[in-house]
This record gives structure tokens, sequence and C-alpha cells, in this order.
């Protein structure tokens, strides 16, 4: 039921909100963040940043690590990204961890 419920406010979430990548040919929806962490190593400050797509388990199901997402946003964060982990929350999302493709 519960799970129903969240599936329905995803179904009006995703494409209101979404950010469009192209994977494969085709346009998925998810939520891109990149957070910024600073580890320290000793007494300097790391500037690292951990970029992850948010999608729903029926879009993750044909992803794998190693495929690449053309991220169709604005700004510096626009460009391609390699899947490097798929983490699923248990909510219906999965995260794709991503790193800047070469």
């Amino acid at each position: 039921m519960f799970r129903d419920l969240v599936s329905q406010m995803d179904d009006q979430v995703f494409p209101a909100l979404g950010d469009p990548a192209v994977h494969k040919g085709e346009t998925i929806l998810g939520m891109f963040d990149a957070p910024w962490l600073e580890p320290e190593f000793g007494r300097q400050q790391t500037a690292l940043r951990s970029p992850v797509f948010v999608v729903r388990d029926a879009v993750a199901a044909a992803i794998a690590p190693g495929d690449t997402l053309d991220l169709q946003i604005e700004g510096i964060d626009a460009g391609l990204y390699t899947v490097t982990k798929l983490e699923p929350d248990g909510t219906g999302l999965i995260t794709l961890v991503l790193r800047r493709a070469k």
C-alpha cells in the first residue's frame, strides 16, 4: 500500500521536477545532485564532489556500471558521466553513483 502511494507520488514528481539525461539514445528523468565533500588529509582540506543521479527502479533496470549518461542540464554539471555503482535505497529509487567521463 505505502509503496503504491509513493509510486503514484513519483509519477507526479519526476515529470515535473526531474532532470533529463540521455542513456543509450533514450531520455530518462532523474534527480541530479553533486554535493561537495571536504575530507581532510592531515591539515589539508580537499574539494571533492560526489555526483549522483537518482532514478526509479524501472529506469535503473536498463542501466549498468560502466554505462554513460549525458546530463542535459544547464551549468557546469552538464555533460557526460560514467555510472560507477547502483545503490538501491529500498523505496523504489536507485542512486546512480557517477564519475565525470573523460
